[in-house]
């Protein structure tokens, strides 16, 4: 758990030094929450239909980058919304799960959208669920969660540019000798 609170951490300030914590709402965010999700779907259901070890491997890349990049998008709702996502408590069982992770996580969207809009305190909470239903969609693929997220650090980590006040990400330009 100490190294998902360090990503956190990581994630947290690599969000405010693009200005994506200062320039975004919880609610722009929710949206690309929802993007992150709908590619998990695809790829898990592209992994659920493959026959083909090379096919399996490249679907399961897509459920791990997804994962991760949902998780990115949750730190981000909650730094957005001045309620950062609180990954140093324990995590109880949660219900709701009986139909698998995905239908709980996708069950747990519309909350999610709610609670920014709202500007509601509870968006941690309901993050957090998700981020149990990410786990346990984990553990039922045999994957390791903080992999998935070490995976969309090191993605995100070295992009350059910052969100403007009006909503626009200016990509920085590499300049070459």
């Amino acid at each position: 758990m100490d190294r998902l609170i360090e990503l956190t951490g990581l994630i947290t300030q690599w969000g405010v030094d693009r200005r994506i914590v200062q320039n975004a709402t919880a609610f722009a965010q929710t949206r690309k929450t929802h993007e992150e999700f709908c590619e998990l779907v695809e790829a898990h259901a592209g992994f659920e239909l493959v026959d083909t070890p090379m096919q399996s491997a490249f679907w399961l890349r897509n459920v791990k980058d997804a994962i991760g990049d949902i998780y990115v998008t949750l730190v981000m709702v909650c730094a957005c919304n001045d309620t950062p996502i609180r990954m140093e408590l324990d995590f109880a069982q949660i219900g709701g799960m009986e139909k698998g992770p995905l239908k709980f996580i996708e069950s747990l969207i519309p909350d999610l959208i709610r609670d920014a809009v709202e500007d509601n305190t509870t968006v941690r909470i309901t993050a957090r669920r998700i981020v149990c239903g990410l786990m346990a969609l984990c553990d039922e693929m045999g994957l390791s969660f903080i992999e998935c997220v070490e995976l969309a650090y090191s993605t995100i980590k070295d992009r350059k540019g910052t969100l403007r006040e009006d909503g626009v990400f200016v990509k920085e330009e590499s300049v070459s000798p």
